[in-house]
């Protein structure tokens, strides 16, 4: 399936087998409202490229338009968005302590299966570089990564004692960068 061999004992699965995608409103982008801290939108520009996500500078919405953009999703910590257009098939992780709506071009998906952390690590990899230049759709004018798109990629899954180890090994640095990354915004904004 990824057209490369696969040690024994691992498995390649359909990322609709172990996440969810959610795909994000399509109607109008709601007027710029400040009426809460909590009440905001995450767009392309908040999606680094380095996969984090940059809330230096947030999308305030009403309650009443926050409550309909969260329908679909209100993503949370370890959740992932894609974009979908502009700089096709990026991702950022959701870190600690951010609940918040997604605007127009991005598509979520929620681990239901698999350890987060090694999806981040595996959504950066090339491997998955590969799979989204294959699976980008070329328009007219731009390419795209919609949610057809993001339901044809693969997941490569380590057997389980690999799979352990890798995950005792690498969360503890994600969370770190992830808090590290929170801190500088932080800085930033200062």
């Amino acid at each position: 399936v990824l057209k490369r061999e696969i040690p024994e004992g691992w498995e390649v699965k359909s990322i609709n087998e172990v996440c969810d995608v959610i795909d994000c409103l399509h109607s109008k982008k709601p007027d710029f409202c400040y009426e809460d801290e909590d009440s905001y939108l995450l767009s392309l520009e908040n999606i680094t490229k380095e996969g984090y996500i940059d809330i230096s500078e947030k999308y305030y919405i009403s309650k009443k338009d926050f409550s309909e953009w969260t329908s679909r999703i209100c993503v949370k910590e370890n959740d992932f968005l894609f974009t979908n257009a502009g700089r096709a098939g990026d991702m950022g992780m959701i870190p600690n302590g951010i609940k918040c709506a997604i605007g127009r071009n991005i598509t979520a998906v929620r681990s239901k299966k698999i350890n987060p952390y090694y999806l981040r690590c595996f959504f950066k990899s090339l491997y998955m570089k590969e799979q989204i230049l294959n699976n980008l759709d070329k328009g007219c004018f731009f390419m795209s990564f919609n949610v057809r798109s993001i339901t044809q990629l693969s997941i490569l899954i380590p057997k389980e004692e690999n799979f352990h180890k890798f995950i005792s090994f690498c969360e503890p640095i994600i969370k770190q960068l992830n808090k590290n990354n929170s801190e500088i915004q932080k800085l930033t904004n200062l």
